[in-house]
């Protein structure tokens, strides 16, 4: 008898019956006894016993035998099979299925939910003793329902195999569910199985699998839009500003009237900006689609720098702005494509400009970094920008909207522009500002 099968909670006994055998005069052997020891924790005997008589007459004498004390046995049993019980519990409450094998891969246990999870071979889960082979073999022919024996026996080999070679992490659906099903060794060979729900995590996934696509088709529909748009736009466009300034010149004799000749300055002057516009989203739908190419030669800073000055002179004087050059000494050549690098330093200063009040003042200035990077940066005394409004305005179409800015022209399109520019190049540009205290805007090309 072991010890375990007695009186495992003896705590809570107050006395043990005695032997049987002692009515009946009879020997016994390692029955369980309860007492009481001075300090009132329960005790377990053992008793064992011969009984004694009269060598003449048999009468019985009583008995003679052994009490050994296992209470310290029973009460490690007792907790040894609370614990049990307290494994077996939690591994119930999970929301995993749970199987565990013995290294000759016969069943030890398996959970509740692990024989909801495998409906094909509940029964077999459900059977202590039961081998790998026969529950794979059940699993199979249930999602193989009425295939050729032949057929269920493959997969039930396969299954087998990649199980012992280690290769049992595997994703698939069973009753409409997708399940993730993990299988590994333990390092005594006892094999642990889980199995997963895993049915909302790939509803979620294919979800966002499929916002994901359709973002992406929206973005590629707007960009293919507007570089059609674009080409299509700039055709008539050229069209009409040759024809304004064939016009403006009076190539076929006079005009007549003054101011017709000042109507088609403005047509001319209006058609070269919005040209300009068609140019920016042009480049900005290709820069989107990564089909901008850099056409890079060995290039002066300083005659870069100073041709996108020249074009904003004029509206630098007409708005009464005190613009500065602050050139380092000995700058190296810049190799990169010119006609980009002057587009991002006129969208900078034409910014710079716009947004800077009569009697301010904009910087434009270029230094080498200790790291060896060019450092381009324009800086001026204008409106400036909140950290948000500065978030907006690198987003393409994007306006801060302000009284001071809608005083002004502009599509939202110079930041985005010179953002994709740069990085086009490698380089990379930030923007500091504070409304009411200006904008610098920071322009960093890498040593290469």
């Amino acid at each position: 008898m072991k010890i375990g099968e007695f009186c495992t909670d003896f705590a809570n006994q107050q006395h043990c019956e005695p032997p049987q055998e002692i009515a009946r005069r009879i020997p016994f052997r390692e029955v369980p006894y309860i007492v009481r020891h001075h300090d009132g924790v329960p005790g377990m005997l053992l008793l064992s016993g011969l009984p004694v008589f009269h060598e003449t007459t048999q009468a019985f004498l009583g008995y003679r035998g052994t009490a050994r004390d296992v209470t310290a046995q029973v009460e490690a049993q007792r907790q040894e099979n609370r614990a049990r019980r307290q494994l077996i519990e939690a591994i119930e409450a999970i929301d995993d299925g749970f199987a565990l094998f013995n290294a000759d891969e016969t069943l030890v246990f398996a959970n509740s939910r692990m024989r909801e999870l495998s409906p094909g071979c509940s029964e077999l889960l459900a059977k202590l003793g039961t081998t790998l082979t026969e529950i794979t073999h059940a699993c199979s022919a249930a999602e193989l329902a009425g295939a050729d024996p032949t057929d269920i026996e493959l997969r039930t080999t396969e299954r087998l195999r990649n199980i012992r070679h280690g290769e049992a992490s595997y994703d698939r659906v069973a009753d409409g569910r997708w399940l993730r099903v993990h299988k590994k060794y333990a390092p005594a060979g006892d094999l642990v199985s889980i199995r997963t729900e895993i049915t909302d995590l790939m509803e979620r996934e294919a979800a966002i699998r499929t916002t994901k696509e359709e973002a992406e088709l929206a973005n590629r529909t707007k960009t293919e839009f507007f570089a059609n748009m674009s080409h299509e736009l700039r055709t008539p466009l050229n069209a009409i500003i040759g024809f304004c300034e064939v016009m403006r010149d009076e190539l076929f004799g006079e005009i007549g009237n003054e101011r017709y000749k000042e109507y088609v300055g403005d047509i001319l002057a209006s058609g070269r900006h919005l040209l300009s516009i068609i140019n920016d989203i042009l480049d900005v739908s290709k820069a989107e689609a990564g089909k901008l190419e850099l056409r890079e030669e060995s290039l002066e800073v300083a005659t870069v720098i100073e041709s996108a000055v020249r074009l904003v002179r004029d509206r630098v004087t007409q708005g009464g702005i005190d613009l500065r050059q602050e050139l380092a000494p000995g700058l190296p050549a810049l190799y990169a494509d010119g006609r980009k690098i002057k587009q991002i330093l006129l969208n900078l200063l034409s910014n710079a400009v716009k947004f800077t009040p009569p009697g301010g003042t904009v910087t434009i200035a270029a230094e080498v970094s200790r790291g060896g990077e060019l450092v381009i940066c324009t800086t001026d005394t204008g409106i400036g920008m909140s950290e948000e409004q500065i978030q907006i305005a690198l987003t393409p179409f994007g306006q801060v909207d302000s009284a001071f800015s809608r005083a002004h022209q502009g599509t939202g399109l110079g930041l985005p522009l010179c953002l994709a520019l740069t990085e086009l190049h490698g380089g990379t540009l930030t923007v500091e500002s504070e409304p009411d205290a200006g904008t610098t805007v920071r322009i960093t090309l890498p040593p290469e």
